[in-house]
């Protein structure tokens, strides 16, 4: 081939090439003409990728935390079920303790009910044995005076011998023995007397608690109602006096409350054709209904209309109430009193105290018949029985004039009950041969209310001294007698000697003031040798 052919076969060929290339250099420039709008779609979708992928990651992290809080509440709900298993196990278990500890109750009740009968008829027999004493007081004090009489010719043979002077020493002598004979004699009769009418209100006073108060069907109206349902424990029957229904139910209803074992269980009833507003307060509809309300809380029965039904419903519900039974077994029905705590628990309320010495037989004999008492009485509100060891209290007991075991005093609002004085005692509490600081009060007034751990402070300072007495008088239950001495104001404070002078006192009623009172008229009356007999009032 000659030089140019080839010449022109390169140029062809780098013509083709350049054909070539410029056919890809138009494809390239349609390509890249198309690329804009391939970018921007780019861009958006991976827009629209990075917010996808931005929610997974937000969700992933919302799933992480609700993972993570899942898991912590797992945990709590576990140990919470771990702690409620638990305390359903020891509730299990204590009340599987408190339902032996009712079995052992309700047998104990059996043995509790033979001795109440037991102690029922001794105390029959014992009334009996009173009747018999007071009896042969009577005629002891029959005899007394027919010996006074036997007197009387003593003494005209004195008023005879009286004329001759040689003889007057022998008179007086005379006179003298048969006064203090006289005195005996009187002494003697009265404390006989008051020993026979304390042992007679003891003796009634366990036979009323023993046998009529337990068997009382309480009458509830609007008046009562609250303080039955809200503070004991009361099974109520709600009736209509013309329902037939309730007719027939009141026989077994009364042999119920009779024969009753608990004696914190009272027995009530509510006319609702009287009191249909109540009745409909608490949902009766028909009649008659029974309810047993412990503490407010009131549980409907609808078992059998029989005794027998009705007690092991009442005992039931009194299982399932548990600080019932805690609150009635943790209550002690004698308080061991010391010479620490002696004014301050006989300070207010009733107390009945015993003052025995543990080598006593007689204080052993008692001891029983003390005991049941204060357990028949131990839900009434405001009466305390307690024991002073005399062996052990030895200078308490002389303040309160122990002189022989066991000796029984009665407390009122911190003093003793024969300083509280009536219409019928006045006279002789203040006609005494001594002093006698007597404060006409009225339970409703507060200054009286005010002045009374005073005045008890005041009784208990004198309460050693025979010829001083602190003395109280309830002008309510005394109208009479207050206003014959003029009282027309609450408190009032007077002072009796030997039943004839009365001094008022208007100064101060604090403790030091009624004292130095006190004293400073005794002192002005020349009376220093009361105070003298007995040392220890200056030195407490």
């Amino acid at each position: 081939m000659a030089p140019y052919q080839q010449t022109i076969v390169s140029y062809q060929m780098q013509l083709r090439g350049l054909t070539d290339e410029n056919a890809r250099l138009l494809h390239q420039l349609h390509v890249y003409s198309m690329m804009p709008n391939s970018i921007n779609e780019l861009k958006q979708q991976q827009n629209i990728l990075d917010e996808q992928l931005r929610q997974i990651s937000n969700r992933n992290s919302s799933l992480e935390k609700e993972i993570s809080d899942g898991e912590r509440a797992r945990k709590h709900a576990a140990e919470i079920y771990k702690k409620a298993d638990a305390q359903k196990q020891e509730r299990i278990e204590q009340m599987i303790d408190d339902l032996n500890k009712y079995k052992k109750i309700d047998k104990d009740l059996g043995t509790i009910r033979q001795k109440h009968k037991e102690l029922k008829n001794n105390l029959n027999s014992k009334l009996d044995e009173v009747s018999n004493e007071r009896d042969k007081l009577e005629k002891y004090g029959d005899q007394l005076n027919r010996k006074i009489q036997q007197y009387e010719p003593l003494k005209i043979e004195y008023e005879q011998l009286i004329q001759n002077e040689a003889e007057t020493s022998n008179l007086d002598k005379l006179q003298q023995e048969l006064n203090e004979l006289k005195a005996k004699n009187d002494l003697l009769r009265q404390r006989h007397i008051m020993f026979f009418n304390k042992l007679l209100l003891v003796s009634l006073l366990i036979y009323y608690y023993c046998t009529i108060a337990q068997s009382e069907i309480i009458q509830l109206t609007s008046h009562n109602i609250s303080q039955y349902l809200q503070d004991h424990v009361t099974f109520v029957k709600f009736y209509a006096n013309w329902c037939p229904h309730s007719k027939k139910l009141e026989s077994t209803w009364t042999r119920f409350a009779e024969t009753k074992t608990n004696t914190d269980l009272h027995v009530a009833e509510i006319d609702c054709s009287q009191d249909a507003l109540i009745c409909s307060d608490h949902d009766i509809f028909g009649y008659p209904t029974l309810k047993l309300f412990v503490r407010g809380s009131g549980a409907r029965y609808e078992g059998p209309r029989q005794i027998e039904s009705l007690e092991a419903f009442y005992r039931e519900k009194l299982a399932e109430d548990v600080n019932f039974e805690d609150n009635v077994a943790t209550k002690k029905p004698i308080i061991e009193l010391t010479t620490e705590n002696f004014a301050q628990m006989t300070a207010k309320d009733f107390a009945f105290i015993v003052f025995f010495a543990p080598w006593c037989s007689h204080c052993k004999m008692f001891k029983p018949v003390f005991q049941e008492l204060a357990k028949q009485m131990i839900n009434i509100d405001g009466l305390m029985f307690a024991t002073v060891d005399c062996t052990t209290h030895q200078n308490l007991c002389e303040r309160q004039r122990i002189k022989g075991y066991p000796t029984l005093i009665w407390f009122e609002d911190g003093v003793e009950a024969d300083n509280i004085l009536n219409i019928k005692t006045f006279t002789q509490g203040v006609s005494f041969e001594g002093y006698a600081f007597v404060n006409f009060g009225a339970p409703w007034c507060s200054h009286c209310q005010k002045l009374a751990p005073i005045w008890n402070q005041l009784a208990h300072k004198f309460s050693h001294h025979d010829e001083i007495r602190i003395s109280r008088v309830d002008c309510t239950a005394s109208e009479s007698l207050c206003r014959d001495y003029g009282i027309r104001a609450f408190p009032t404070l007077i002072l009796f000697r030997y039943g004839e002078s009365k001094v008022e006192y208007n100064g101060s009623r604090d403790f030091d003031s009624l004292y130095n009172f006190l004293v400073g008229q005794i002192e002005f009356f020349g009376d220093e040798y009361l105070l003298k007999q007995d040392y220890r009032i200056k030195n407490e």
